[in-house]
């Protein structure tokens, strides 16, 4: 349910009243889930044609609906008391049939024996109990006994006589082992289970529902060497299954390791930088090797005074300027290195000869620039 508003205490008390209707509803109808191993207890609900349920719902006044696919039984109508009436009903009903319907367990060993051939010994076991006893489809080891309830005890009592008879007959060494072992062992066909067998020369069964394992043979030394056999596989098993974890293990933390080691180098590379340049000789921290000398030419180009390029702009204008010197320059006396002068400018002849413009400039100070 999707409840909504734009107030929400309306949102509120709508989910208030539709909890109260839910109870409501929930009093009026039951559901009842039925275990798939139990399953077969839905035909017996039924009835011959429907009949027990259709006379249920006449006496209770109340609807039953039966879905065989989810086993499940849902019980509905209109009054709390017919309900409740009818679930009574249908317990009793399904614990009565528990009672006129048991499996038992036979032992993989010894179902064939038990059975007999063409079932005879299971019929003629049947016939004198008054029941019926029959093998259940998808099972090699688990047969049904159903009739009355007396007469099934009975038959029950004989079944479970003959297996303690034939057990101590053939004595077996139980291990009880893991899911996943048995598993293990069962994988392949019963492989590694036949190769046992057919090694010592004994009968091996394995029970995935009680996680055990069971050797039987008339020899106490059999059994012993083939229960042995299997403890070996089991070792060879859970150690491979130990490595395989261990590997596991190793791979994640590797990877938790490298995960760990990018975060901090992130978080070092994330925080800011923190200048030290007080002058133009200093560099900045924190800045790689490689960059080093080119971060120390931008430095300082961007740190160097205007001073500097102000005094640089007035030489060059100075040079190629046909105006007359500032006075502080004309008068002068600063000596001059006549090393620093071309030697294009021999002698002032050469200032007045006609000179391409466009790479030489004439100054009124008789200075000729070549650039």
């Amino acid at each position: 349910l999707l409840l909504h508003s734009s107030c929400s205490i309306s949102v509120s008390t709508a989910v208030n009243l539709c909890e109260i209707r839910i109870k409501d509803c929930e009093k009026l109808t039951r559901v009842i889930r039925i275990d798939p191993h139990e399953s077969w207890l839905l035909p017996k609900f039924l009835g011959k044609g429907g009949e027990v349920v259709s006379q249920l719902q006449t006496e209770c006044d109340c609807k039953i609906s039966i879905w065989k696919d989810e086993l499940m039984v849902c019980i509905s109508g209109n009054d709390e008391e017919n309900v409740a009436k009818a679930k009574q009903l249908y317990d009793a009903i399904a614990n009565q049939a528990r009672k006129e319907h048991v499996y038992f367990e036979i032992p993989e060993s010894a179902i064939n024996v038990f059975v007999g051939k063409s079932g005879s010994n299971m019929k003629n076991l049947a016939k004198t109990h008054q029941v019926q006893i029959e093998r259940v489809k998808k099972s090699t080891t688990k047969i049904r006994v159903f009739g009355d309830e007396t007469c099934v005890n009975n038959a029950i009592s004989a079944v479970k006589a003959w297996v303690d008879k034939w057990e101590a007959k053939n004595k077996g060494n139980i291990m009880v082992l893991e899911s996943g072992e048995i598993e293990f062992l069962l994988s392949r066909s019963k492989f590694l289970i036949r190769d046992v067998e057919k090694k010592h020369g004994v009968k091996i069964e394995a029970d995935p529902t009680r996680c055990t394992v069971v050797v039987r043979s008339k020899l106490n030394s059999a059994r012993e060497a083939a229960s042995a056999s299997i403890s070996f596989l089991i070792d060879n098993f859970r150690n491979a299954l130990a490595k395989q974890e261990a590997v596991e293990t190793k791979k994640e933390n590797v990877i938790v390791a490298e995960g760990n080691h990018a975060q901090t180098d992130m978080k070092k590379y994330e925080k800011e930088p923190q200048s030290t340049q007080d002058n133009c000789g200093d560099v900045v921290e924190n800045v790689p090797t490689v960059l080093k000398d080119i971060t120390q030419q931008d430095m300082a180009n961007v740190t160097r005074p205007h001073v500097t390029q102000n005094k640089a702009s007035s030489l060059f204008n100075l040079l190629i300027s046909d105006e007359a010197p500032p006075s502080e320059v004309a008068h002068s006396h600063e000596q001059w290195d006549s090393s620093t002068v071309s030697s294009v400018l021999e002698n002032d002849s050469v200032a007045e000869n006609s000179v391409p413009a466009g790479n030489y400039y004439k100054s009124a100070g008789g200075f000729a620039v070549r650039l």
